[in-house]
């Protein structure tokens, strides 16, 4: 067994969010296993003990709705322990009227009735079933109850716990305001106050990746305060939004034509982040267009 491979298993009541835990963990880059048949169990673990990793993280969502699959499920975590793999239990769990409150809202069955047919009500299903996962709920490394909890919330809460922050995939556009605004930014900043480089006429024909125009745009207080300043907006916006699980940030600079003072500043946004370690998709919308 690679000593390197972490095994996060998730297990819990029918609608406390078992999938949505599952999924948060697939959006940080774990290899994800929805659903497994427990009779399958053993031959995960095999695939775990024989096969080359392309992973070294896996999480498993089981599902037990029967006293003899909860014994072979701690049977396979007694395995597991044997094999000295990095073993993470979660259990989710729920006051019985959300719980039922949820299914309700979805319309769906409980699960817990095609393998116990004489349980009829809701609220007897979520009292049966947490009666047959007690022995795995007693094991859990931890247990979370998201009777409160949004799907918004649950996913940041399995994120930290699991120290997953996934990364913001950040992009600088520069674009031209007479083309129209980028339909995917998120925040938009208008630089048309600045000097502008179309009006020289050896810059006319240069765009804001050349050094002269480069240099004219930002021989300017106005220019370099602005540039200082939508740095630091990013900065501190940046970690924020990650915590809060964003993944995807555009940021859009504008000028007239969207070739000399918006693609100047992008470019140089671009420098400061790399610098910081940060790093930025760059893209000039309508650098080569006019």
């Amino acid at each position: 067994m690679n000593p390197d491979v972490e095994l996060i298993l998730i297990a819990g009541t029918a609608g406390a969010g078992k999938s949505t835990a599952l999924k948060a963990l697939e959006d940080v880059g774990v290899s994800c296993v929805d659903n497994l048949p427990i009779p399958l169990l053993p031959h995960f673990l095999e695939f775990l003990k024989r096969s080359p990793q392309t992973s070294d993280r896996y999480a498993l969502l089981l599902n037990c709705y029967t006293k003899e699959a909860v014994l072979e499920v701690r049977s396979g975590i007694d395995q597991l322990k044997k094999d000295n793999v990095k073993l993470f239990l979660l259990f989710l769990d729920a006051r019985d009227e959300i719980l039922v409150q949820r299914f309700r809202e979805t319309r769906r069955p409980h699960p817990i009735r095609h393998f116990h047919p004489g349980v009829k009500q809701l609220r007897e299903a979520a009292q049966t079933e947490r009666e047959i996962l007690a022995p795995i709920r007693s094991i859990a490394d931890r247990t979370i109850d998201t009777s409160s909890d949004s799907p918004h919330d649950l996913r940041r809460k399995i994120q930290d716990l699991l120290s997953f922050q996934p990364e913001v995939d950040l992009s600088l556009v520069s674009f031209g305001f007479k083309y129209g605004i980028p339909f995917d930014s998120d925040m938009v900043f208008d630089v048309r106050f600045l000097a502008n480089p179309y009006f020289v006429k050896e810059l006319r024909e240069k765009n804001g990746r050349d050094k002269e125009v480069q240099d004219f745009v930002l021989d300017n207080e106005d220019a370099k305060e602005t540039l200082r300043r939508v740095n630091e907006l990013i900065e501190f916006l940046l970690p924020r939004f990650q915590k809060e699980g964003k993944r995807y940030l555009t940021i859009s600079i504008g000028c007239t034509g969207g070739k000399h003072r918006s693609v100047t500043l992008v470019e140089a946004m671009g420098t400061f982040l790399k610098s910081k370690g940060i790093p930025a998709n760059i893209r000039h919308r309508d650098v080569d267009r006019g």
